[in-house]
């Protein structure tokens, strides 16, 4: 009964794709891929849906294909994570190769964490191997508007029971765990029914960025360790409280803990306040951690037409312009009354003159008839040559069309189940090599097991990261100050007669430190305190008349840079956003 249930879901969420995909008015659409078990090659019925998909957008406006790969549940983590970013990135070929703009195409990759039904049967498995498209076209509303479809957050949504302690974890790694009655409502009641716990995570500097967040405390600068947002809501919606003698745990992962840092909080992300706790420091034990799986990589292959082998056009032939003869009068001089002494002189040297040009004229002549009868030759021959270049023509573009269908009938797919056995062989090693690690760090793993119940968290990896205890909900931040000294110091203004609506961050390239720049009433981007010596990305954005506009510019050496905004998408802007690192 329930196989039969979810077929015919499947058929339902299928023919509302196909409508919604036949609307190309419409300003959004979406369509499903699905996948063989551990395969990221579209079948011909995902290749058939692919193309009609693409031939029923319109594409004539500001659009954009998001591409989310998904898995099932079987296997390891990391293995569905690279499964799942293969079949994005496969499918994201394949729309460039329908004739859709790369700048166009966003992919991500959730791997097992988004599963759209159970994975207790085949069918429901089945469901979740696939990949999600997401066309959408239409004009921007507005900067705000801008930020909110370059956004990037990782946010995860779980349900909970509050009268019981439980763990959310987020899908970069982070994790929060609220203790048993712990959460309250506006009125101060505690919790019974179902509770949804949202963790939002922004750990990287892009993600900061496009979540309009800023490492700044009363004007002085943070090292942030990685921001997240914690918030609960009941089955209506309505936020809820920690109790003020409750403790919830947070962890935050980093690959190396920085000295220094404490828990900083938030209600906007904009401006931090120090609570002044320093992050736990748990166990002291060292961790003979799992072995890493050794990923082979992938070496795409791509197609390029011999443009070299291409036929050029011959050149048409030209008519030669006919040399003018020398008009006489232009060589008669004008003989002044005080000249007429010098009347045959004057003449003589007329006439010369004269003989002269014709000479000129007569070279000119016999070129323009040796010109002539090469054109004639020409014409005569041109439409035989023509005639070839069009056969060749057409041959080199019979060619190219065979050489581009050999490509994704025979080199790609050969490359792809090369790398397929590649994969299985690395992921067969890895299982071996998990086994022996599991097998020789047992009683280690009962003593951590011990150490990990006593602080209550959820896994070791935590205690790789930073743990903190708060008793807040909103936004939570991991920093230490970052003091500039004075000599260092300078102030950026940033001169902007435009008074459109627009976001102007400056992120630090060496350092995890980033911020919005405040505007001024009379128009300037200012802020002061900065490090002289610290490269940093201006980057900014507007939307005029709908469209996006991006400025990115390097500054360096307390430079106050000018902002140049060039016409932009919002495919473009996001790039230019996750394209930036710090340190």
């Amino acid at each position: 009964m329930i196989t039969r249930i979810i077929a015919l879901l499947v058929v339902v969420f299928s023919c509302d794709l196909r409508i919604a995909a036949q609307a190309p008015a419409s300003n959004e659409a979406r369509t499903t891929l699905l996948f063989a078990v551990n395969d990221f090659r579209l079948d011909e019925t995902a290749l058939s849906e692919l193309q009609r998909f693409v031939a029923a957008m319109d594409r004539s406006e500001e659009h954009e294909f998001i591409i989310s790969g998904h898995t099932d549940s079987d296997g390891g983590t990391g293995f569905n994570e690279v499964l799942a970013k293969h079949r994005a990135a496969n499918v994201g070929e394949r729309l460039i190769a329908l004739g859709v703009a790369t700048d166009r195409i966003g992919t991500k990759a959730f791997g097992e964490r988004k599963p759209v039904a159970a994975n207790a049967s085949a069918e429901e498995k089945q469901l979740n191997r696939r990949v999600e498209i997401h066309f959408s076209r239409q004009a921007l509303s507005g900067v705000d508007d801008l930020q909110r479809r370059i956004g990037n957050a990782r946010t995860t949504t779980t349900r909970i029971d509050p009268t019981n302690a439980q763990w959310v974890a987020g899908l970069q790694g982070s994790a929060v765990r609220i203790p048993s009655g712990a959460l309250r409502d506006a009125a101060g009641n505690p919790m019974k029914g179902t509770v949804e716990v949202t963790v939002t995570e922004a750990l990287q500097l892009a993600d900061m960025l496009a979540e309009g967040l800023s490492t700044v405390s009363d004007g002085q600068l943070l090292i942030t360790g990685g921001m997240l947002k914690v918030e609960a809501t009941d089955a209506k919606g309505n936020l809820l409280q920690l109790d003020s003698a409750a403790r919830m745990l947070i962890a935050l992962p980093a690959s190396m803990r920085e000295e220094g840092m404490s828990l900083f909080t938030s209600t906007t992300g904009t401006d931090w306040s120090n609570t002044g706790q320093p992050p736990a420091d748990p166990c002291r034990m060292p961790v003979i951690r799992a072995p890493r799986m050794a990923w082979p990589v992938f070496e795409r292959p791509t197609y390029k037409p011999d443009l070299g082998a291409r036929p050029l056009l011959p050149t048409e032939p030209v008519r030669p312009r006919e040399p003018a003869p020398p008009r006489r009068e232009s060589y008669t001089s004008k003989v002044a009354w005080y000249q007429a002494l010098n009347r045959a002189r004057i003449a003589a040297d007329d006439q010369r003159r004269f003989d002269n040009a014709m000479a000129v004229y007569e070279e000119k002549l016999q070129g323009y008839q040796r010109k002539m009868d090469r054109y004639q030759d020409e014409c005569k021959t041109w439409p035989t040559r023509y005639a070839a270049h069009k056969s060749a023509f057409a041959e080199w573009q019979s060619d190219t069309a065979c050489a581009r269908e050999d490509f994704w009938k025979v080199i790609m797919p050969q490359a792809e189940e090369r790398f397929k056995e590649q994969l299985d062989h690395a992921h067969a090693l890895h299982a071996k090599r998990v086994e022996a690690w599991r097998a020789g760090n047992e009683e280690r793993v009962q003593l951590y097991g011990r150490c990990l119940d006593s602080l209550g968290l959820k896994d070791g990896n935590a205690l790789q990261g930073y743990v903190f205890a708060t008793n807040a909900l909103g936004w939570i931040n991991c920093d230490r100050f970052y003091d500039v000294p004075k000599a260092q110091q300078y102030e950026m203004i940033v001169q902007d007669p435009d008074t459109a609506k627009k976001h102007v961050y400056l992120v630090f390239n060496r350092i995890n430190c980033m911020m919005q720049l405040p505007r001024y009433p009379d128009g300037r981007f200012h802020q002061g305190g900065l490090p002289r010596h610290e490269p940093a990305t201006l980057v900014a954005y507007k939307v005029v008349d709908g469209k996006a506009w991006l400025c990115k510019t390097d500054v360096r050496n307390g430079q106050s840079p000018k902002l140049d905004f060039k016409p932009s998408t919002i495919a473009e802007v996001r790039t230019a956003i996750q394209g930036l690192r710090g340190g």
